[in-house]
């Protein structure tokens, strides 16, 4: 059961467009939640690049 939720959960991530799959990084690296171990700002600061190239 919980192995179908896992793949339920990877085949959406899959699924998403670049944009979406940056704003879910950019949200797991800013969130407390994830428990993140090394440096949230600069990773932040590269997604939202990325994203920034992504919208031109």
């Amino acid at each position: 059961m919980k192995e179908n939720k896992v793949e339920n959960v990877i085949n959406i991530i899959k699924d998403l467009d670049t944009k979406d799959k940056l704003r879910l990084g950019n949200s797991l690296t800013t969130s407390d939640w994830a428990n993140i171990l090394y440096n949230k700002t600069e990773m932040y600061e590269k997604f939202d690049t990325m994203m920034k190239e992504v919208n031109e």
